[in-house]
Parts: C-alpha cells; sequence; structure tokens
C-alpha cells in the first residue's frame, strides 16, 4: 500500500474518531493508523517507528491491538 493510502487511512480513522464522539475503540484505529503510516515512511527498523509501535500497544490501548 503506498504511503499516500496510508495517509488517506489515518484521515479517514482521524474523522471516525470525531464522528464517534471520541469512542475507545476508535481511537485505537486511528493510533494503528498513524502507527502504519510512520512505519510506511520509515520502515519497520527505524527506531522511530519501533517506540511508536510500543506506545501504541502499551497498556489499556493493547486490547485493542489484538
Amino acid at each position: 500500500m503506498s504511503i499516500e493510502q496510508r495517509i488517506d487511512n489515518l484521515i479517514s480513522a482521524g474523522w471516525n474518531v470525531l464522528d464517534s464522539d471520541f469512542d475507545p475503540a476508535a481511537l485505537q484505529r486511528s493510533r494503528e493508523q498513524a502507527f502504519h503510516c510512520v512505519d510506511a515512511a520509515l520502515g519497520a527498523d527505524h527506531v522511530t517507528t519501533r517506540h511508536f509501535g510500543n506506545l501504541v500497544s502499551f497498556g489499556y490501548w493493547a486490547q485493542f491491538t489484538k
């Protein structure tokens, strides 16, 4: 998938967060889309990608990434 499509998916996920009145599941989907953008832009081995991946899947939000 192209970076442009990843960005479009992130924008769509952001609108879904707003439309859902900040539903936790919608917020997590938005975080996941942001991670996919970072991954596509920087690569899986980049330190920022790995750090952001840990943040997205940490704590309370981890239940939504499985």
